[in-house]
């Protein structure tokens, strides 16, 4: 009889509980609740200031056209682990956009004509962002300043403000080193067509050069990883990404490797000696 490898054992295992259990990985404690998100490494390839083209300003169906002129922050990082594959099969760098207007429209301005407002803490999904890359890399201003650096970003497709929910929030979770390469298997993401004949920016489902990636729950990663990393550096984040498999890289623990917080969930399996090397206990 073959033997079945422990990546499909531990997923199966984790199946059979959550279909005995209903109420598996639920929980009304709202300090464990995290908008979904995407973790990976990224270098910012473009951070400046302009001003919003005539089409961005045009009229909508939430405001009227703005006459004058919309200063902007055009923010875009190349994420590292990943590819695009476009429609002609060609492969070009994936890359995220995260700036955001610098000016909002205020509809009570004006009389009530409406007009555009400096930012203010007022406006939660902006104070968020420039809060995150201040934090992560010291400061923000001039943009420029920011060229070239590198980090793990977390990507939310959709992230609550209170009453409002932004779309495409892109911030930095923590920094990486200047000389920082990811060597590992690359994720593809592949374009789609529109119905129009457009190409879209490409479909939110990845695969790697070898196929589909179905990615393992946390808790049968957590199992794994421990064996993975005997021998490596904890600070070398490209050689530990670079070591795990593709169905191991969820964004929660990519994020804590960088972060470094990741080897204090082992106590009891893995340490890391004097040297900073990791070691099994």
């Amino acid at each position: 009889m073959p033997l079945r490898h422990p990546y499909r054992i531990l997923r199966e295992e984790h199946t059979l509980a959550e279909a005995t259990d209903p109420f598996a990985g639920v929980n009304i404690d709202p300090a464990t609740w995290e908008d979904p998100k995407q973790s990976f490494p990224g270098e910012i390839v473009i951070t400046e200031f302009r001003m919003a083209s005539d089409k961005y300003r045009a009229k909508t169906e939430f405001r009227p056209a703005i006459t004058e002129e919309l200063p902007q922050w055009d923010l875009r990082v190349k994420r590292l682990d990943a590819t695009r594959q476009m429609l002609d099969g060609s492969y070009e760098d994936s890359f995220y956009y995260g700036g955001f207007d610098l000016k909002k429209w205020n509809v009570r301005v004006n009389d009530g004509a409406g007009g555009l407002v400096p930012l203010s803490s007022r406006y939660p999904k902006e104070w968020f962002i420039t809060t995150a890359y201040k934090n992560v890399f010291g400061t923000v201003h001039p943009p420029t300043v920011l060229l070239g650096k590198k980090a793990m970003f977390d990507f939310y497709p959709a992230k609550a403000f209170g009453t409002v929910t932004a779309r495409r929030v892109l911030v930095p979770a923590s920094i990486l080193a200047p000389d920082f390469e990811f060597t590992g298997e690359k994720v593809i993401f592949k374009e789609r067509e529109k119905e129009d004949g457009d190409a879209t920016e490409g479909t939110d489902a990845a695969v790697s050069s070898n196929g589909a990636v179905e990615l393992l729950s946390h808790e049968a990663a957590m199992e794994l990883i421990p064996a993975l990393v005997v021998g490596l550096k904890a600070g070398d984040v490209a050689g530990i990404i670079e070591k795990l498999p593709q169905n191991l890289r969820l964004p929660e623990i990519l994020t804590e490797i960088a972060t470094q917080d990741l080897w204090a969930r082992f106590d009891g399996k893995l340490t890391v000696n004097t040297e900073g090397v990791l070691s099994a206990v």
